[in-house]
């Protein structure tokens, strides 16, 4: 039998303990992790509601991973002398599985942490599949350096809540093709026009899967909202393609690809901790393309509390968005007694209550008259370990 959550109004509003507003600048740098080998698990599909703006908590570690430990080889210097670069692969526009791999270079000064440019890898393909190809034709890029018309701003210093900036460049990289009687090892030029936008949407806490499926500790995340826009034109033997051969890889001249993500930064690392990719401007969480989480330098949560439970579980909190006065919990096999609050954006708490949980779940009622907006939800129990969800109330 379920049990009943007497809830108290608080006679006087309390201050609850929420945690001090994330800046990251210069300064939040302290560890070059170059010369090592990081690594990402890839996650696809939905995820948990992505909650934004003050003192948020972000809990990933129940997500699925479809790929686990994927290396990134990062690289000290290089031909910029700059520090920081990690491992990316390229894929061409309506091309798949034509891509070329590189290496970033980045470098942190007090105002910007920046990307400069990429060290590309020679890679070669055979084309004769291509309609119309000879089977001797090829697409070749050579190994190259592409520095960019001007760096791309990664995190522009002091990032906080409400923080933005922007970035635009010109990437070239260089081709050789063969293709029928148009091309013989013919140099081309990939140019693309890049435009990226940043937003800070939130900050607070986040917890992520490692990858022996434990949840990690709480990480201070900043929340940073992208668009990233590329066109992209291509030119062999200094003319525009041919459009026989753009229309036979899939191209277009000018083509214009966006990527709507989430990203969540943390001080000293220079690769997000997690990168959401969604299908579209919506940025909606049962719209997600990819998930990608950095995996290195990661500290488990080692609590045996709500967060360990939560980590393995995912205690769910329902219905969210709550629109009634009944707000129901399910702790899936936590026995031991847990008190409650509910906590406003300003730290206020609304609501506390407490219940012996023996069924794992219950009921609380919410207070008539409680304001729509965004709220928190904190269990804490015996042994004074606490968990947070995020509540929109509406």
């Amino acid at each position: 039998m379920k049990k009943i959550l007497l809830p108290l109004l608080c006679a006087v509003l309390c201050q609850a303990p929420l945690y001090a507003q994330i800046t990251i600048d210069s300064g939040s740098y302290t560890a070059v992790f170059a010369g090592t080998i990081d690594s990402v698990s890839i996650a696809n599909g939905s995820l948990p509601v992505l909650a934004t703006g003050a003192n948020i908590y972000t809990d990933l570690s129940a997500i699925t991973y479809t790929v686990i430990d994927t290396p990134y080889v990062m690289h000290n210097a290089g031909p910029f002398g700059y520090l920081y670069a990690d491992y990316m692969h390229h894929y061409i526009s309506g091309t798949a599985p034509y891509y070329f791999n590189s290496r970033p270079y980045f470098n942190i000064t007090n105002s910007s942490f920046l990307q400069y440019g990429e060290t590309i890898d020679g890679k070669a393909y055979s084309i004769a599949q291509i309609p119309g190809a000879y089977g001797t034709d090829s697409l070749v890029f050579p190994p190259q350096t592409d520095v960019y018309t001007s760096p791309c701003v990664k995190v522009q210093f002091p990032a906080t809540y409400g923080s933005t900036w922007s970035s635009s460049y010109t990437s070239d990289v260089n081709f050789t093709v063969s293709y029928a009687s148009l091309y013989n090892y013919a140099q081309g030029i990939y140019i693309s026009i890049v435009t990226e936008y940043d937003t800070v949407i939130g900050w607070g806490k986040m917890k992520v899967k490692m990858t022996n499926g434990n949840p990690s500790d709480s990480i201070n995340v900043l929340q940073v909202k992208v668009n990233y826009q590329q066109m992209d034109s291509f030119f062999v033997a200094g003319s525009p393609a041919n459009p026989t051969l753009m229309s036979n890889f899939g191209l277009a001249q000018g083509a214009i690809t966006t990527s709507y993500e989430y990203r969540y930064i943390r001080p000293n690392e220079v690769t997000p901790l997690v990168d959401v990719f969604f299908v579209n401007s919506n940025y909606d969480h049962t719209n997600v393309n990819k998930t990608v989480v950095h995996m290195q330098r990661l500290n488990p949560d080692t609590t045996t509390s709500v967060q360990n439970i939560a980590g393995n579980n995912d205690i769910l909190v329902y219905p969210n968005p709550l629109s009634t006065n009944t707000l129901f919990v399910d702790l899936q096999g936590m026995n031991d007694a847990s008190s409650y609050q509910l906590v406003n954006m300003l730290g206020q708490v609304i609501c506390r209550g407490s219940f012996a949980a023996n069924t794992g779940k219950a009921q609380i009622q919410i207070p008539i008259g409680t304001s729509r907006g965004l709220y928190y939800l904190r269990l804490t129990n015996n042994n004074g370990a606490s968990y947070t969800k995020p509540l929109n109330i509406l």
